[in-house]
Order: structure tokens, then C-alpha cells, then sequence
């Protein structure tokens, strides 16, 4: 895949056509030769300027492709809510980190960073883990509750896969999975690894991650002396029998931050990271009045569609004299290659609006249509919220609850957006588009798929060909001995009554205490899933 394209998926097509392109002018070109030759002897060969017409033609052609492709040249800062940040901890499993170099071990102290990490989050962050060895693989999706992830932490163990490595891109691939582009969010990816990793080249992880707009913060664990791999009792050796000695390496993930925009940290010489200094490097951007600074590849388009259209006017206007042609030409590449004067945003603008006007519902309902188009839903509805609370008048409150309605549509939430509807129809009877929007949202909740049975009706067995249809008194005296309660013969009927019976309610005290008996795995559960992912990925016979 080529890197730094906005759209390297037409690179193939685009490069086919070229080709084509330029073939078709050459042989063009080539024959236009031989016609003038033969018509006008050697004075017909010296006219060039076809030729020169075809030549700048086709390099418009090429301009105009690049400029398709989208080329992500250099970076731009933007500011943005700081509604949270998305995070990433990558553990490295391999057997390399079970050496006692830094005691207790390398991998307790990336475990004991990862922990620290997760307890200096803040409530709007989210966070979630991923693993790698002989391969990479998502432990947890993105979520808030940093309780669960720091339950989960003690699991990730050397002994999650059975095929043991260091393919660190594997693991970033893996871990890139838990982020959601179209958030505005900043993305960050944590990787706490010794930085032994395996030959594979890291350039396609790290332009996938450039893409996905993530930042790569590194802790480079253990130490240049390097220690044993403990394995089983005894220490590893390689086929010599000579014991392996392993030792931290910063290369692959110095270029990784370096390549990102990230930061390296290096534990000291007891192992120990400065999570001060982690925190830091994750929250880097972050500023004192509610926004984030993020810095993202620009796609710079304009510049290579304005050397097209520069081309184009230096042969398509040949009434214009040659200077006055080659003025314009150069006035517009100029044009298109200044940097535009940095404006301020619309959305900060909006929220600075809302700070002055806190009760003002139409200040709140532009944030929070600003807020929906910048991909930040969750902080639009609450703007929509807000905006219904405060209004004024039946109207407003409204079209706070459309908004509302509209935004959980976009999320796939039924049933919310049907609650929002019928209170923006309850506020405007006439309101066309909301009755619209709540029929559509009412015929796609009854295509949806119906809950299993709640045990209320009995099974009637299947009719015989020619059997009529049992009348409604029939119907009824068939079900008026379960509606009455009477005893259901045989043994058979005694069991569906007893599978009918409803589950014991616990009052919340005894749910409680029930809940804290329940003795959770994480370890067993974690191994049962790249034990899974990783049987997926096999091909050919397990031994």
C-alpha cells in the first residue's frame, strides 16, 4: 500500500490510465512525425509544437491524477474538544519479557506501568488493551471503565500465545483496530515492550497509524545489559546450548514515536517508567481552556490541480500572448501553494458562545449541531439535552428533541431516537419531519428481530393435511387450564411447567452479595481468546 495517500486504493487504476495516456501520446506523436516528414520533407520534422502541445497535455493528465490520489504532504495543527482522549496499551508478551534483568521481571514492570496509566486517566477518557507475541491481538474494545481493564491487566502473561515471537506490527495493527477514525478524539497507542522485535519491516504499521491519525507513545523496558530467559525452570538456549541473553532495544521504537509524532521513554535501571512523564507524552496537546491540539497530515490537492489548470492555460489559450499566458500560470501555482491564513474554528467559536450564554438554547442547539458534524455525538447530545431543558418556548424544545432524535439514528439507537420523536411531535404537533422520522424509526423497530418466547404460550402440535383451523372457543378452552392454573398431566407437562416458572427476584442487597461470589478468570478467559483468534488464523494441520 503506498503511504501518505488519502486515496492509495485508486493509485493501481490511475497509474493504468497514465500509462495508457502517455502510450496513446507517444504513439500518436511518433506518427504525426512520419506524416509531417513525408508530406513536408525535413522543414515538416523541425515543427515540434504538436508535440509540445501533446507533452503539456500529459502532464496536466498526470497532475490531475495525483491530485485524485489526495497527497498528504506535511501537518497542520487543529484544535478540538477535549471531550477525552482514546487509548491503546500495547503489552508486549513475548518470552523476552519474563527475563529478571529489572526484578521482578519485565513484564510486571510493563504491568505496573499499564496500571499507573489507567488509574491517571480522567473521566472522559477511554482506554483498551491489546497484546503481542508471535502475533497481535485485541484483548478489549475501547471503554471507560478503567476498573475492568486494570482486573484484566494481571492476565496478559508470556503464556497467552502458544506461538511465541516479537512481531510488534502484528501487535499495532491489532491495536489500531480499537479506534473509531471518524471520532475526532485524539488516538494514542501505548507500547510497553523491551523493543526486541522480529525482522518484519515496521514502514506499513507506521503508515497505517500516521493515517489513523495515532500517536505513538513507547516504553523501551528492561536494559542494555540484557538478562537470561528463564523458561521452565531452566534458562533458554539456542541450538548451540549456549544460554540466550536478551537485551533492550530502542531502534524500531524510537522510529516509531519519532514517525508519529509520539514520545520514547526508557525505564531506569530498576525498571521502574516515569508514568509522570507517560501521562504526559499521552496528554501532550492538551490545553488549559477545554481544547486539544492535534496535530494530523494535511492533503494537499490544490497545488497539483492548479499546476494542471496552469498547464492547460499555457497551451489552451493561444490567443494570449506567451507572457501574459506564463503571468497567469505562475500567479495561480503561487496562489494554490500559500498557506491559507489560519481562521478560527467554528466549533470553538460556538463553545466559547455557550460559555458567555449558558441558558441560551439556540447557542445550545448550533453547538450541538457543530458537535454532530465533528463526529463528537456524544458530546452533541448533550448539548441537545441542554438546549431542551433551557428553552423557552415549545417550539425550540422541539427541535432540541429532532436534533436528538437524529443523533441516535446516526448511532443505530431505535429506541432513543423513537422517545426523542415523540417528544418533538409532543411539542409540535405539526411538525412534518419528525412524524416522518418516527414512522421510519417505528417500521425499522418492528423489522427488527423479535425476542425469543416468554413461556406464556403452550405448543400446539402441527395439523394434519386437510385439518381445519381450531375455532376461537377451541382456542381458548386450550389455553383456559394454563390461564386457570390447573395441574398439567404427565410427566412431561410437570417439566414445562417447572422450566415456566419464573427466576427467584433478589432484592439489591442479595444481588450483591451474589455478584461478589462469583469468582471471575480473566487469565482463563484471555487465553480462550487468542487461543480462538489464534486457531482462526492457522493454516494446515495442528500439532
Amino acid at each position: 500500500m503506498i503511504p501518505n495517500l488519502a486515496h492509495p486504493e485508486w493509485a493501481a487504476a490511475l497509474a493504468i490510465l497514465s500509462a495508457l495516456a502517455a502510450a496513446a501520446v507517444i504513439a500518436s506523436a511518433v506518427h504525426a512525425r512520419r506524416r509531417l516528414r513525408r508530406l513536408l520533407g525535413p522543414a515538416g520534422a523541425a515543427d515540434r509544437r504538436a508535440e509540445r502541445t501533446d507533452a503539456f497535455l500529459l502532464a496536466a493528465l498526470v497532475a490531475i491524477a495525483v491530485a485524485l490520489l489526495g497527497p498528504r504532504i506535511g501537518t497542520a495543527t487543529r484544535r478540538v474538544p477535549d471531550a477525552g482522549i482514546d487509548l491503546a496499551i500495547l503489552t508486549d508478551v513475548s518470552l523476552s519479557m519474563d527475563a529478571r534483568d529489572v526484578p521482578p521481571s519485565r513484564l510486571a514492570r510493563a504491568r505496573e506501568a499499564g496500571d499507573l496509566v489507567l488509574r491517571s486517566l480522567e473521566p472522559g477518557d477511554q482506554a483498551a488493551l491489546a497484546a503481542f507475541a508471535g502475533r497481535g491481538i485485541l484483548l478489549t474494545p475501547l471503554t471507560p471503565d478503567r476498573g475492568a481493564l486494570a482486573e484484566i491487566l494481571p492476565a496478559v502473561e508470556t503464556s497467552l500465545f502458544s506461538d511465541q515471537g516479537s512481531e510488534l506490527a502484528s501487535g499495532i495493527e491489532a491495536a489500531l483496530g480499537a479506534f473509531d477514525l471518524a471520532s475526532p478524539r485524539p488516538r494514542v497507542l501505548l507500547i510497553l515492550s523491551d523493543g526486541e522485535v522480529s525482522h518484519r519491516s515496521l514502514g506499513e504499521s507506521i503508515g497505517k497509524a500516521r493515517r489513523a491519525g495515532v500517536r505513538v507513545v513507547a516504553a523501551a523496558l528492561g536494559s542494555e545489559a540484557g538478562g537470561p530467559i528463564p523458561v521452565r525452570g531452566d534458562l533458554l538456549r539456542d541450538g548451540s546450548g549456549e544460554t540466550v541473553v536478551t537485551h533492550r532495544e530502542t531502534e524500531h521504537l524510537a522510529l516509531l514515536a519519532d514517525r508519529t509524532g509520539g514520545v520514547l521513554l526508557r525505564a531506569d535501571r530498576w525498571g521502574a517508567v516515569e508514568i509522570a512523564a507517560v501521562v504526559e507524552g499521552i496528554r501532550r496537546g492538551a490545553s488549559h481552556d477545554g481544547w486539544i491540539e492535534q496535530r494530523a497530515l494535511v492533503t494537499r490537492f490544490g497545488a497539483f490541480a492548479a499546476l494542471a489548470l496552469a498547464l492547460l492555460l499555457l497551451e489552451g489559450l493561444p490567443s494570449l500572448p506567451r507572457r501574459a499566458r506564463g503571468g497567469a500560470a505562475a500567479a495561480l501555482l503561487l496562489f494554490s501553494v500559500l498557506e491559507p491564513r489560519a481562521r478560527a474554528e467554528p466549533l470553538e467559536a460556538l463553545e466559547a458562545e455557550v460559555r458567555k450564554r449558558p441558558e441560551d438554547a439556540g447557542a445550545l442547539l448550533h453547538l450541538g449541531a457543530a458537535r454532530a458534524l465533528a463526529g463528537a455525538r456524544d458530546e452533541a447530545k448533550r448539548a441537545f439535552l441542554a438546549a431542551a431543558v433551557r428553552a423557552r418556548d415549545d417550539r425550540t424544545a422541539a427541535l432540541a428533541y429532532y436534533d436528538l432524535g437524529v443523533v441516535a439514528l446516526e448511532e443505530r439507537d431505535l429506541e432513543s431516537a423513537r422517545d426523542a420523536f415523540f417528544d418533538a411531535i409532543a411539542l409540535a404537533p405539526g411538525d412534518k419531519m419528525a412524524k416522518f422520522n418516527l414512522e421510519w424509526t417505528l417500521r425499522a423497530l418492528e423489522r427488527a428481530p423479535p425476542l425469543p418466547p416468554a413461556g406464556r404460550e403452550r405448543a400446539r402440535p402441527p395439523r394434519r393435511k386437510g385439518q381445519a383451523e381450531p375455532s376461537e372457543e377451541q382456542r381458548d378452552e386450550e389455553s383456559a387450564p394454563a390461564a386457570q392454573g390447573e395441574p398439567a398431566r404427565g410427566a412431561s407437562a410437570a417439566r414445562t411447567s417447572e422450566t415456566r416458572a419464573p427466576p427467584p427476584e433478589l432484592d439489591p442487597e442479595q444481588a450483591r452479595r451474589w455478584l461478589e461470589g462469583v469468582q471471575d478468570d480473566p487469565r482463563r478467559a484471555l487465553q480462550s481468546l487468542a487461543g480462538a483468534a489464534e486457531s482462526q488464523s492457522r493454516r494446515g494441520p495442528r500439532w
